[in-house]
């Protein structure tokens, strides 16, 4: 059954996807801070954002891997 619906669901499933990505969200009045656009538009705009990321404190890490001892 597995192999005779799943390419059914997927291909639904990647319609959907398709569909909803592309509807646009109106902009609310009563609602400034609400986005508008275009979700995958969205989704891919990088203009004017930072990247806050941390790079991890190895020794730290490695401190809370023994803390976890037999929790694995």
């Amino acid at each position: 059954m597995l192999a005779i619906y799943m390419p059914i669901i997927r291909e639904a499933a990647m319609n959907y996807r398709e569909l909803w990505n592309i509807h646009r969200i109106r902009l609310q009045p009563n609602r400034p801070n609400s986005v508008a656009g275009q979700p995958e538009v969205l989704y891919e705009i990088h203009d004017g954002v930072n990247s806050y990321g941390v790079p991890i404190n190895k020794a730290h890490a490695q401190s809370l891997q023994e803390s976890l001892g037999d929790w694995g």
